[in-house]
């Protein structure tokens, strides 16, 4: 979810994960569902990379959970083990004051999708620019949602909605479609993992205008092939043709945390090969080209306990290891990967 500070991209994320029919009162209700901090609510601004997820059950209808229940451990496995079709969302900073965490946020989970919210009262600013150029260059397909129509004036909406069609049409050589009805639906999901097309929403967060019709459209969306941003090359998932001094594994570190009952937890995603419990992967490098060998003793994803991580997946693995890992061997952007590799691996190839 990207777009300018105030474009409502955490009220809509709390909106979708809510049940249909729910809607804000203008006063941030909603989004106060997905902030991690008491200081994110006081100010209404996203300071930080904020998770939700949004589950369909195989009859088509979402898995609603309890939002009354706030911690997410308790409230996420209630719609992994009843979901057929799990949505994740990514709700990034707008503010230009935070546009590090935005970077890191955009670039280290590689997201399938590019969300863009745009105020359809503000207009199309600066950081929207600058969140669509980032976008477009790491090839992302895009989606844009203009928020507010309730509030925006017809004139300043088709304004902006001009200048958002020039946007897509020369800079970033994609065709906008303005999706309004289910059958316009239907025809864009089929090319809009492609990355060719735009689709286009206009939604209210307090009316509900739209609000269903993205829904429906993020149910029937399909999953793209997935690309490593750091090869910038479709990611193979047939390990039959790699060698013994290739790299079958890979695991990208993008957070880690310290907890007093398992120790050290590695947060990122699986760019190559799988993850399994019990697997044995280098961990590194360090600031001096080192790595450490570990052990990995739990997987989860989206907070359900699994036991391999295939590729793309994001999740968070429990490692441990002989020697301890200090500090400064932990580092983003660092990897796990198989041992055979670890002495020629080099992070940014």
């Amino acid at each position: 979810m990207l777009g300018n500070v105030d474009a409502g991209k955490s009220t809509m994320v709390g909106i979708l994960t809510s049940a249909p029919g729910q809607l804000d009162d203008g006063r941030g209700s909603m989004r106060a569902n997905v902030f991690n901090y008491a200081h994110e609510i006081k100010n209404g601004r996203t300071s930080s990379v904020a998770h939700e997820i949004m589950g369909f059950a195989d009859n088509g209808e979402q898995v609603i959970p309890d939002h009354q229940v706030k911690m997410k451990n308790k409230r996420w496995p209630t719609i992994v083990n009843n979901s057929s079709k799990i949505i994740n969302f990514t709700d990034l900073c707008g503010h230009e004051k935070y546009l590090k965490t935005t970077m890191h946020g955009l670039t280290s989970s590689f997201p399938d999708y590019c969300m863009i919210m745009v105020g359809a009262n503000m207009g199309v600013s600066k950081m929207t620019k600058e969140h669509i150029g980032v976008a477009n260059a790491l090839g992302l397909p895009m989606i844009v949602v203009f928020t507010k129509m309730d509030l925006a004036p017809e004139e300043v909406f088709q304004t902006n909605l001009s200048k958002m069609v020039k946007i897509m049409k020369t800079a970033c050589s994609r065709v906008p479609v303005m999706v309004k009805t289910e059958e316009e639906i239907k025809k864009v999901i089929q090319t809009v993992g492609q990355g060719k097309v735009c689709p286009m929403f206009c939604v209210s967060s307090i009316t509900g205008e739209g609000i269903e019709n993205l829904r429906m459209f993020l149910r029937e969306i399909p999953k793209p092939p997935f690309k490593s941003m750091i090869r910038g090359e479709e990611a193979q998932k047939d390990s039959e043709k790699s060698t013994e001094s290739e790299i079958t594994t890979q695991f990208v570190v993008d957070s880690q945390f310290m907890t007093k009952a398992f120790g050290l937890i590695l947060g990122g995603v699986v760019v190559k090969g799988s993850v399994k419990l019990n697997q044995e992967l280098m961990f590194g490098p360090d600031k001096n080209g080192n790595f450490k060998q570990v052990i990995i003793k739990g997987i989860h994803e989206d907070r359900v306990p699994i036991m391999e991580a295939g590729l793309s997946q994001s999740v968070c693995v429990n490692v441990k290891s002989k020697d301890p890992i200090k500090r400064n061997h932990i580092r983003k952007g660092v990897s796990l990967i198989n041992p055979l590799k670890a002495k020629t691996f080099n992070p940014y190839h």
